[in-house]
């Protein structure tokens, strides 16, 4: 879908199911001539239902939306900044339907040279924006709640975004020129979620290295991507880490990709992650040693991808722009090294071990079977009958905290459709036994 317009700084995922675009700027508003905030939203198939605009009254002034967070009543904040002299920092919020509820600035913030290049929602409607060496919380009103410096020197960081971490805290990253290997690294900070430091760290060669986007993976580290520069070459580059910043791997990739800019985990525990600097959304997925299992480029016609989105089906959506024409999202197939069974993309970690009753229940062709683990752990699903014993095996493996859901064809492990009748499918770790029964009738 193309939304003429605007270059997006950012895709979400709504909670309708749909998806909000925040714009970069916008040249030709209904009513101005200079660039504005811009907020675009689609349903669940990127049919636009509504666009809106927002600036101050002073013409003239071009204002930049960089991140976007949408609220638990379905409304948004939109962050990013306003030129002038000096630059200043400016959020807008809008209810569900894209209306002005408030638009600030915050001068206190520019005398200290922070603009908000991202955001990220925290506890409640409270959210987080960073620039520079800076990162300022605040709640749903636009107070300030805190605002903490985590730079070496004045003008040695540049931190670009921020993600939330499972522990309620934050992950601030970015490049620094003040630490490090070559004349910029990789720079990730990490802070609780009243803003305290908890460890910082540069990550890179020689060469020059930044970081544009993270994720938190099921293990509690964090895979850091961006670019490498060398010479005048760029090079997509990404850096595996554990829990506490310590690297345990760093590679550089010789893809027709100028930067990894967006990173998801998939639930076999490998990578999707977005190039950008190119001239097509490029897709490339890695596994959790980062070895690229394969490449996929859409929309060949020049644009600029921005961000990835997982799906629950297992398939993505890529946020973008096209060159001349606006504002673009593109949603592929199923992720061709789909497993049998998904991890359901539910924030919340489920409190306890459980095996939901199958659905449907009789059924004809297939039945789904979900259940939920509080922890990551070793599991087993298998259906049996009670003539046979065991007639297939459906998962055996690691499986991480969280929604699961294993679907079954009513085939046994050969291959070979079974009959009519009862059968049982059997949740196994090697702590707990959950079993359930269901009816297959032709």
């Amino acid at each position: 879908m193309i939304y003429n317009g605007g270059n997006p700084s950012v895709t979400i995922r709504t909670r309708d199911g749909g998806f909000a675009i925040g714009t970069e700027g916008w040249s030709g508003s209904p009513s101005r001539f200079d660039a504005d905030f811009q907020l675009i939203k689609t349903d669940s198939l990127g049919i636009l239902q509504w666009r809106r605009f927002f600036a101050p009254d002073t013409l003239g002034i071009e204002d930049f939306g960089r991140g976007l967070i949408e609220l638990s009543n379905g409304g948004f904040i939109e962050t990013g900044y306003r030129v002038g002299n000096p630059i200043e920092p400016m959020a807008v919020r809008t209810d569900s339907e894209g209306n002005l509820v408030w638009l600030r600035l915050f001068d206190e913030l520019a005398q200290e040279f922070m603009v908000f290049d991202g955001s990220a929602p925290a506890v409640g409607d409270n959210f987080i924006a960073v620039s520079q060496s800076s990162a300022a919380m605040m709640n749903s009103d636009g107070d300030v709640l805190w605002h903490h410096n985590y730079g070496y020197q004045q003008g040695g960081e540049d931190i670009a975004n921020v993600i939330a971490t499972s522990d309620g805290g934050f992950l601030l990253i970015g490049g620094t020129f003040s630490i490090g290997a070559g004349s910029q690294d990789m720079f990730a900070v990490k802070i609780d979620s009243a803003g305290d430091l908890e460890w910082r760290n540069a990550y890179g060669t020689e060469d020059g290295e930044c970081c544009v986007d993270a994720i938190q993976s099921w293990d509690g580290g964090y895979l850091l991507t961006g670019f490498q520069s060398v010479g005048e070459g760029r090079y997509s580059f990404a850096v595996r880490t554990d829990s506490e910043g310590d690297e345990i791997w760093r590679r550089r990739y010789n893809i027709a990709v100028g930067a990894f800019v967006s990173v998801v985990e998939t639930p076999d525990s490998g990578f999707a992650v977005g190039g950008g600097g190119g001239y097509d959304f490029d897709l490339v997925r890695l596994n959790s040693d980062g070895d690229v299992l394969w490449q996929g480029s859409y929309l060949e016609r020049g644009g600029q991808l921005n961000t990835v989105l997982l799906l629950d089906d297992y398939s993505y959506v890529m946020g973008g722009f096209m060159s001349g024409e606006g504002s673009a999202l593109v949603r592929t197939t199923r992720d061709p090294l789909a497993p049998n069974a998904v991890t359901l993309l539910d924030p919340t970690f489920p409190s306890l071990f459980a095996l939901d009753a199958p659905y449907p229940n009789p059924f004809n062709s297939s039945v789904s079977i979900d259940f939920e683990l509080p922890t990551p752990d070793h599991v087993t699903v298998k259906v049996f009958d009670l003539i046979h014993g065991e007639v297939a095996t459906l998962l055996q493996g690691e499986q991480r905290a969280g929604y699961h859901s294993v679907l079954w064809n009513g085939k046994n492990n050969a291959g070979i459709s079974v009959t009519s009748g009862m059968y049982f499918v059997r949740l196994e770790t090697p702590k707990v036994t959950k079993v359930s029964k269901m009816t297959l009738v032709k």
